[in-house]
């Protein structure tokens, strides 16, 4: 026991000192984690746990797969500030289209693997692709720069990944490990330079290039502990933590970026390289879960916090900023005789940025959800609605809801 009480001690102390993903604008997988309002990192037993937690794939002993559709059916519009409104540059910010469906596939095994050296311990591998769904965002002028890119960007990402997990031998700790190839394809209809002569007057060209791609790695590091486990009395409290690593796409845009004033062209690929968000930032995240059955019931309560920090800093050299992230999640689960399950879920998020000022967002979530288990859980159905604030400080909001509908099986 106090062999197990100074591993929790050093993870805890591990996960203070890193850098998930609280990115307001970009839908994560899973519909289960999304209907606990992302307060997943604690909890991390199923397919989805390979965003979330990959430390949870050495969980059980079974092959599952997911297919998710997740679609945003509001408006998404294209953001402005009223203090740096783009209505003052000539430009007029249009309506998105918001009408690609996009797509979260997993495939997740796990089982004990039998060493006569070390024991019984358990472990895991999957392979998965995530395709989320993007919110377009507003990236505002700096009237005291002498030249500045700014305006709309939108992303259309694609991320193929595969991981690996294991458990220790007294099955307490879990770890998991996952890599990346991520591809971002970007909208540059409505971006802009800025610029500003000796004199303060300013001149805003619209910014051409061809080339709207980025490519590169990433990857994640996740831990599991089992703190306090009661079979009899059905009680499992578990502490997790996710470290997500920066990643390291660019794009060289050489020559191509350029605008309608010719003088301007050598300057412009350098600042797009400078001011373009090619990179996806790092971040950390810290859940804790709890969960209670009752056999008598037939049915059992699942309660998870988590918070976490992304740090946009590093994506490139003009983002002085980073998000912290709070979520609260619950389910209630029903069992009925015939093997049938019905699972109720509902959550909570809060992501605020540490400079507001500079034009960026707080937003703040409410999710909601509902899930069936089937033949004796091997087949489910998930259903998740996610309703989406997104506030700039002292000016506009916007509302925007997604919904999400996932497929997933056990196999054995």
């Amino acid at each position: 026991m106090t062999t197990f009480r100074m591993n929790v001690i050093v993870f805890v102390l591990c996960l203070m000192t890193t850098f998930a993903y609280a990115d307001p604008f970009m839908s994560y997988p899973g519909t289960r984690a999304k209907a606990m309002g992302g307060a997943f990192v604690g909890v991390a037993d199923d397919a989805s746990t390979v965003w979330y937690n990959p430390a949870g794939i050495a969980a059980g002993e079974s092959f599952d797969c997911v297919f998710e559709w997740m679609q945003a059916i509001s408006q998404d519009t294209k953001l402005t500030t009223e203090k740096d409104n783009l209505f003052q540059y000539g430009v007029d910010p249009d309506t998105l289209n918001n009408d690609k469906s996009k797509y979260f596939f997993a495939l997740k095994t796990s089982d004990t693997i039998h060493n006569p050296d070390i024991g019984d311990v358990r472990g895991g591998g999957a392979l998965y692709y995530i395709s989320p769904y993007t919110i377009d965002w507003y990236y505002p002028p700096n009237l005291n720069a002498n030249n500045k890119a700014f305006g709309n960007f939108r992303e259309d990402m694609n991320i193929f990944g595969f991981a690996l997990a294991a458990s220790s031998e007294d099955d307490l700790f879990k770890y998991g490990a996952t890599f990346e190839y991520i591809n971002i394809k970007f909208d540059t209809d409505d971006l802009y330079l800025l610029t500003k002569d000796l004199y303060d007057n300013y001149d805003v060209y619209r910014i051409q290039t061809d080339y709207n791609h980025a490519f590169g790695f990433s990857g994640s590091f996740g831990m599991l502990a089992s703190l306090y486990s009661n079979k009899e009395q059905g009680v499992n409290v578990k502490l997790g933590g996710t470290y997500r690593f920066h990643s390291s796409c660019s794009a060289d845009t050489g020559d191509d970026a350029r605008t309608s004033e010719e003088a301007l062209n050598m300057e412009v690929s350098e600042l797009i390289k400078d001011q373009m968000v090619f990179r996806k930032p790092a971040s950390y995240d810290v859940g804790l879960s709890f969960s209670k059955s009752f056999i008598h019931l037939r049915s059992a309560f699942l309660f998870a916090g988590q918070y976490g920090i992304t740090d946009w800093t590093k994506t490139n050299n003009a983002i002085e900023n980073k998000y912290e992230k709070s979520s609260l999640g619950a389910e209630w689960q029903l069992a009925f005789k015939n093997g049938t399950r019905i699972a109720f879920r509902s959550g909570w998020y809060l992501s605020e940025a540490t400079k507001p000022e500079q034009g960026w967002p707080d937003v703040t979530g409410l999710t909601m959800g509902v899930g069936f288990l089937l033949n004796s859980d091997s087949l489910g159905l998930d259903c998740t609605y996610e309703f989406r604030n997104i506030s700039f400080e002292g000016s506009e909001t916007e509302d925007i809801s997604l919904v999400s509908i996932a497929l997933t099986n056990t196999i054995f």
